[in-house]
């Protein structure tokens, strides 16, 4: 996957619409050339956060509860978001 923009942009800002952005996506084969991959990659207008989501859940199973972060020897200072929001 390639994306338009620079690693922070293509993370940081969410999919929107209409696109500001695109991508491309395709196989790699061991041995191509960067310049072969680019031309025979399908370029997608958008975001590829779905992508990637998809090719997360394919490999990483079901979601589920997180575990508790807090334990007796670790007891939690705060509720979320923490108090330090509250700080100016």
């Amino acid at each position: 996957m390639l994306s338009s923009s620079g690693h922070i942009l293509g993370i940081v800002n969410p999919p929107v619409k209409p696109a500001k952005r695109s991508y491309r996506i395709g196989p790699a084969h061991r041995g191509q050339s960067a310049d072969h991959w680019y031309a025979q990659a399908e370029q997608r207008a958008g975001s590829w956060w779905g992508d990637w989501a998809e090719w997360l859940a394919e490999r990483c199973g079901p979601l589920r509860d997180p575990p508790p972060l807090a334990s007796e020897r670790y007891p939690a200072l705060a509720g979320a978001p923490g108090t330090y929001v509250l700080e100016s």
